[in-house]
């Protein structure tokens, strides 16, 4: 037994508040807790097409294939104007990791049976936990409402050296960009011209993708040296385009260019998603981390990237829009003050009815013992530290504190009986430790089944379970070991009280226990006569 041992239950304490505090700080720290989704979804761009096309030419083939994958529960379709979408919903438990190379294996099988000008599918898998860290709005510094020259440029600016920037930081997975333009070229034909000159649409279109040519042509091999040959005829400009000779005219007299038979503009292409910002067009960027680092942290190492952008580009605006951290340690920070609030009230209760502040320290004491004991417990299950993790330890605070004084009060019990404390503490611990245990057990009992409870409802809530029942665990622990190993170690040289079997006023005593001891002798002498007569 601990009791017999002090020097050992000190060195357990001061263990614990160590390795409690390391945990504590290596601890992921995240909003929602990382669960596996048995879901996917693969997103097929298909610009121009119509949404029965789409339906027609790229789902119908894809959900034939994608439906032989090993664990598949449901497929479902999406069509739209230039786009599909294939929601694949998977058994629960499956691995997704192999989920996913199946489904890439099946798209590759695929590729063949849609059409050409459609683009590669993408397979895109999300988590609740793939959340942005951050949400940014870029701007031009002092325009509300930016012309297509500027937000072109600034998204060029964007792409090209803010989120390459922020992918540099450690913790940070992708930056990805919403909202941002994107430029193509519109070449509205003159019909009159084309018919003038016999052309037609589908032979200008053939002629413009030959004069954009960029491709490989084999080697030149000249003694010892190999030099690699290229095709290049690459379009860099509008001039370029228009200068695309198509025909010569009767007599080779003038060659007819794109120029002459369209009329050639730069343009914006029909946004696929767009970002406002008090109902003017904004270009934001969405932070996303690393599966598994700690968001607080992550947010902590971009802020300073973002003050350094901010002096490098004075023209441009950055603004956090949303971000998750704040909340966070907003709630470790509740956590903290329930803890001390909890800690503080439980001594004044036990102060007012012991009349001796050294007994209630000890509960000053027990409680951070059990919280970093559990910080320890849940870095080892690999538990992350979120809402729902919290909400269980917030629960666990107020039910924790009870072990402890029940035993502190058992304990007092025997003390006040004449017991020496060291007899007091090992008598009043022995006495109540099964019934506290078997109590604890009984709470725990009520929890322990989110454990083992399957489903999204079962991975979402097991951070909880497992916080709480771990945290009452840990209270029992500290309750029947090293609370009272405390209690001899402050009480040391303290004398006993004379017997007090009987319930009576002793003169040494607050108003508040006396007026709580007359209540007990009314309720003793009420309880005494319905005994008497049942």
């Amino acid at each position: 037994m601990l009791l017999n041992r002090p020097v050992t239950a000190f060195m357990l304490v001061l263990a614990t508040f160590i390795f409690g505090y390391i945990a504590l700080r290596d601890l992921s720290v995240d909003l929602l807790p990382d669960i596996e989704t048995p879901s996917l979804m693969v997103q097929t761009q298909w610009s121009g097409a119509s949404a029965r096309e789409v339906e027609t030419r790229i789902n119908e083939p894809m959900e034939g294939v994608l439906s032989t994958i090993p664990g598949l529960k449901s497929v479902h379709s999406f069509s739209r104007q230039g786009q599909s979408i294939i929601a694949l919903e998977f058994e629960w438990g499956r691995d997704m990791n192999l989920a996913f190379l199946n489904t890439r294996e099946k798209l590759d099988q695929v590729r063949f049976m849609i059409p050409d000008q459609a683009e590669r599918p993408q397979l895109i898998y999300t988590t609740p936990a793939d959340e942005p860290v951050a949400v940014l709005s870029i701007n031009p510094s002092g325009q509300q409402d930016p012309d297509f020259a500027t937000r072109l440029e600034l998204k060029r600016w964007a792409e090209q050296v803010l989120t390459r920037r922020l992918e540099q930081v450690d913790g940070i997975a992708q930056a990805v960009l919403v909202g941002a333009i994107v430029p193509e070229v519109h070449i509205r034909f003159k019909q009159d011209i084309i018919d003038r000159y016999g052309l037609s649409i589908n032979a200008i279109s053939n002629v413009i993708q030959q004069a954009n040519v960029f491709s490989a042509s084999g080697e030149l091999r000249d003694g010892w040296y190999r030099y690699s040959l290229t095709i290049q005829s690459r379009i860099q400009s509008l001039e370029d385009i228009g200068r695309i000779p198509l025909l010569r005219t009767q007599g080779g007299e003038r060659i007819i260019t794109l120029n002459d038979v369209a009329e050639i503009t730069f343009d914006e292409q029909e946004p696929t998603s767009f970002a406002q910002l008090d109902g003017n067009q904004t270009l934001t960027v969405l932070v996303k981390k690393d599966y598994g680092t700690n968001t607080v942290s992550v947010y902590e190492e971009l802020l300073p990237i973002l003050d350094e952008m901010r002096e490098q580009f004075p023209g441009i605006s950055i603004e956090v829009l949303q971000e998750n951290a704040t909340y966070i340690s907003n709630s470790i920070s509740n956590l903290l003050q329930t803890l001390a609030f909890g800690g503080i009230l439980a001594f004044l209760i036990l102060f007012l009815f012991l009349n001796d502040p050294r007994m209630p320290f000890t509960i000053g004491i027990a409680i951070p013992v059990s919280i970093f004991l559990t910080f320890f417990v849940m870095y080892l299950g690999g538990v992350q530290l979120n809402i729902i993790s919290l909400s269980g330890l917030t629960l666990g605070i107020g039910l924790l504190v009870d072990n402890a004084i029940v035993v502190l009060e058992n304990i007092n019990r025997y003390r006040d009986a004449g017991h020496k404390i060291f007899e007091a503490a090992r008598l009043g611990t022995k006495e109540i430790a099964l019934a506290i245990t078997a109590s604890t057990f009984t709470t725990i009992s009520v929890f322990l089944p989110l454990l083992f409870l399957g489903g999204f409802e079962g991975a979402f809530f097991r951070d909880q379970a497992f916080t709480l029942s771990i945290s009452l665990l840990a209270s029992l622990l500290v309750a029947i070991g090293i609370l009272p190993v405390l209690v001899v170690t402050l009480n040391r040289g303290r004398k006993p009280s004379e017997d007090s079997n009987s319930i009576h006023i002793k003169e040494d005593k607050t108003r508040f226990t006396k007026g709580f001891d007359r209540i007990l002798i009314i309720y003793e002498q009420v309880l005494e006569k319905s005994l008497a007569k049942p």
